[in-house]
């Protein structure tokens, strides 16, 4: 009887929010899929020796769920409220970055991507995503003027034949939107972060071998880094990930 109990302690349940590609969702065969799923196999999988469930709901009530102590973990930005019913490693495991995108067609392209303020510039053409309420502060604390777009698509265009010079946006979003109109030859990414997500694992208190996880799990993170390894692999997971959800968005029609 040791060898289940064995195998039980070490299992981990993830709860995500369903249906959101490329981020977390599953494919058409029920396999679980998305940049958080592939970390979370990277990490409590490849370097932890863990087996990993992933489970999907509302995110509401992936929260709850997880609140409950019925899944172990979640990975999630460390919010007050769920701060009260979880402990999160020290190490940020993932970050949600709102990044530039440069029109290289812009004849002022080489000057906003060598500057690390290139929302100062007085002659450029900025561009917002209609809804973007995060982008849209960024803008209007550096004061600058911009035109609203309804579409991802639309503004990717408008970037690619130079009728915007940039646009502000999360880099997912926008890397997923450039290679599915295979313009991503035509941008180019501004190296400074805007803004970040940091998002870190977020154990539930009713976890048993919570301190220990999350001290190796630290540990890991902080090798991995220091052995410069571990943001080329989170490069490599976002980019297979978003061709993926990209297929995955075409079998839904």
């Amino acid at each position: 009887m040791a060898a289940p109990a064995d195998d039980e302690a070490r299992t981990i349940n993830l709860a995500y929010a369903e249906n959101w590609p490329p981020f977390s969702y599953q494919r058409s065969n029920g396999q679980p899929a998305g940049i958080l799923i592939e970390i979370a196999n990277f990490l409590l999988g490849d370097q932890l020796g863990y087996r990993v469930n992933h489970a999907f709901h509302p995110w509401k009530r992936s929260q709850k769920l997880v609140k409950e102590g019925v899944y172990d973990a979640l990975l999630a930005v460390p919010n007050l409220d769920r701060q009260r019913y979880t402990t999160a490693n020290s190490s940020e495991i993932y970050s949600m970055q709102v990044r530039a995108f440069v029109s290289k067609r812009s004849p002022r392209a080489d000057q906003l991507l060598a500057t690390d303020s290139p929302l100062l510039h007085p002659d450029g053409h900025y561009s917002l995503l209609l809804g973007d309420k995060t982008c849209e502060a960024i803008y209007d604390a550096n004061q600058v003027a911009y035109h609203t777009v309804n579409d991802m698509h639309q503004v990717i265009k408008m970037l690619a034949t130079g009728r915007s010079d940039l646009f502000l946006h999360s880099k997912v979003a926008a890397i997923r939107s450039m290679i599915e109109l295979n313009l991503e030859p035509k941008v180019a990414m501004h190296p400074k972060v805007f803004k970040t997500a940091p998002l870190y694992l977020l154990l539930s208190e009713r976890f048993k071998e919570k301190s220990s996880l999350i001290n190796n799990l630290d540990i890991a993170i902080t090798k991995l880094k220091q052995a410069e390894q571990y943001a080329s692999k989170i490069d490599q997971i976002e980019r297979d990930e978003i061709l993926y959800s990209l297929e995955y968005a075409e079998l839904q029609h």
